[in-house]
Order: C-alpha cells, then sequence, then structure tokens
C-alpha cells in the first residue's frame, strides 16, 4: 500500500528545537501497549539529554506525540492530551514530560482548524489545500517511497522484530513446561521417599515410569 500506510515507510521524527525533546510517532495499527512506548520514548530522550554528571535542571520538556488512523481511547476525540498530576489534587507532577495521541478519525467537525489538513493528508493521501507544510510532507514521503535502500531496510527490521516476538513467546512457553517438569520431578521425589510405587506416582506427577526411576 502506497504513501503513509506504506510498510517500508516510517514517518518518526525526534527533534529538539532548543527548548524542548520532541518525538512524533505514526501510529496505523491499534495495540494495547501504546501507552507503555510512550513511557520508553520519554525515558530514552531522558537518557539521552541527561549526561553522567550533569544537573536534572538540564531536562528539559519532553512531548511524544502519536499520530494515529485509530481512536485509541475510542471516544471520538481529536486529541487526547496527557502529563502527570495528582488526581485528587489536580496538582501538576511538574516533571515536564506530556504525551499526545491524535485521532486521525474522529468526526471532521470536531477537529480544529489548524489540524484539519493535515488529518484530511493522513487519511486520504492527497494533497487538497495549499498548506505549504502539508505539500512539504507529502514531497517528503514520495520521496522516501522511492528509495529502496529504506524499503529493504524497513522490511529487514519488520522481520527481526516477528522473530523476535515468535522467539520471546516460544520461549516463555518453553520456560512454564520445564517449570511444571522440575515440580512434577520434586513431587516424584518426594513420593518415591515415602515409599509409593511408581504406578501411583506416575499417576499423580504426569511423569513416565522410566522417567520416575531416573529420579
Amino acid at each position: 500500500m502506497p504513501g503513509l500506510y506504506a510498510k517500508s515507510v516510517r514517518l518518526d521524527v525526534l527533534f529538539d528545537d532548543g527548548e524542548s525533546w520532541n518525538d512524533i510517532e505514526m501510529q496505523v495499527q491499534k495495540q494495547p501497549y501504546l501507552p507503555l512506548r510512550g513511557r520508553y520514548y520519554h525515558a530514552a530522550m531522558d537518557i539521552n539529554q541527561l549526561h553522567a554528571g550533569a544537573d536534572y535542571t538540564e531536562l528539559r520538556p519532553s512531548f511524544i506525540i502519536f499520530i494515529c488512523t485509530f481512536d485509541y481511547y475510542e471516544m471520538e476525540e481529536p486529541i487526547y492530551f496527557f502529563e502527570k498530576y495528582d488526581v485528587k489534587k489536580s496538582l501538576p507532577y511538574g516533571d515536564g514530560t506530556f504525551t499526545i495521541i491524535l485521532n486521525t478519525t474522529c468526526p471532521i467537525e470536531k477537529v480544529p482548524n489548524p489540524l484539519k489538513e493535515f488529518f484530511g493528508y493522513v487519511r486520504s493521501q492527497e494533497t487538497e489545500g495549499n498548506d505549504p507544510f502539508i505539500g512539504q510532507i507529502h514531497q517528503m514521503v514520495a520521496e522516501l517511497n522511492g528509495r529502496k535502500e529504506i524499503e529493504q531496510i524497513m522490511t529487514l527490521e519488520e522481520e527481526l522484530d516477528v522473530r523476535y516476538s515468535i522467539g520471546k513467546k516460544e520461549g516463555l512457553a518453553e520456560g512454564r513446561e520445564e517449570g511444571k517438569k522440575d515440580a512434577a520431578s520434586d513431587t516424584a521425589r518426594k513420593m518415591k521417599v515415602d515409599g509409593l510405587n511408581a504406578e501411583v506416582i506416575s499417576k499423580y506427577t504426569g511423569l513416565s515410569i522410566e522417567e520416575i526411576e531416573k529420579i
């Protein structure tokens, strides 16, 4: 699929405007851990800002902006803006971290005027107005879509991500099975000490007669 939704193209942008650190992330798939990704990105930017021996006051505000082609909170709002605060006193925590989630699928009448053309572009992937900023984005996307090396890099990265996820799941499943087997072996060992025969032990632990005899 061409344009913004092409898997080989990323619009992720990290930039320092002199006053704050800003990370813009394009999201085309709804994932349950989106807020946790925001937490990780904030931490990564802080680590990049603060070098060993530096004072905490050197940390500048950080903004994570997720541009989503879905409504993560399903409230039909165009913008969800988050910062930390005391929920009982409505007191801001004051650590300078902010997370913004844009819902480009919200009803058009709810979209603030400054964002209407951009939301429209994300939806249609076409430039309908004369906004120079939207035109610049469109040109950059077109250029990136035509670069084969980026497509190859992104395809490889996606494949590695998938393999990692599968390997992690397989590892967890294998670990659970090993844990069950270790517990069964411990139980069988105790049952043997108490003088129970192998058939009874096998019935209650699920271990084979051969496995029990080796314990």
